[in-house]
């Protein structure tokens, strides 16, 4: 279940672009307008800047306990340890319908992530929409993303995980069929 919020918290993140598109650009096709990107820069900054500080505040006490628990490594036994890490995710892949969960969730994070920092120019400039539009649709996107997640987790619980990733992949698949619908024209 943890996973669930997980994912709704980094799919949130990739909100704040959408929201930054609306409030700092202005005119048609907004990105263009370059003083919107400084504005961006700042707050994303400070945004930054303020969650670092939050995260060292409230876990410098156990960090503190942690390493003080650890004990002392060498450049060598961190290698090892960097070398079994990477030894044991590889092998977790021989297991078929595992690998089929973890390379479908890679991949929706990382399209995710694409579309939303893509999306911006492709619908722009090759599907001529305006910046409305465009931060309308990947509103919707991430929107539709956070609800989806409660979906999942219902559809995992009651058949499988890897049910539930197929059933999701076939419909983006048809969301994308439908954008590329668009695309033409039809």
């Amino acid at each position: 279940n943890y996973q669930k919020y997980k994912s709704i918290f980094f799919i949130l993140s990739m909100l704040f672009p959408t929201i930054f598109m609306i409030f700092f650009f202005n005119g048609e096709v907004g990105m263009l307008n370059q003083s919107g990107y400084i504005f961006i820069g700042i707050i994303t900054s400070l945004i930054c800047l303020v969650g670092g500080i939050l995260c060292y505040k409230y876990s410098k006490k156990t960090l503190i306990k942690v390493l003080d628990n650890q004990p002392k490594t060498t450049f060598k036994d961190s290698m090892l340890e960097l070398y079994n890490s990477i030894k044991l995710f590889f092998s977790s892949f021989k297991d078929k319908n595992y690998s089929i969960i973890i390379v479908g969730y890679c991949l929706s994070l990382v399209i995710c992530a694409f579309v939303t920092s893509l999306g911006f120019h492709a619908f722009n400039y090759s599907f001529a929409y305006s910046s409305l539009q465009v931060n309308l649709l990947l509103f919707s996107l991430i929107l539709f993303s956070i609800v989806g997640q409660f979906f999942w987790t219902k559809v995992a619980n009651k058949h499988s995980k890897k049910i539930a990733l197929v059933q999701g992949e076939l419909l983006a698949s048809v969301g994308l069929l439908l954008l590329f619908l668009n695309y033409l024209n039809v």
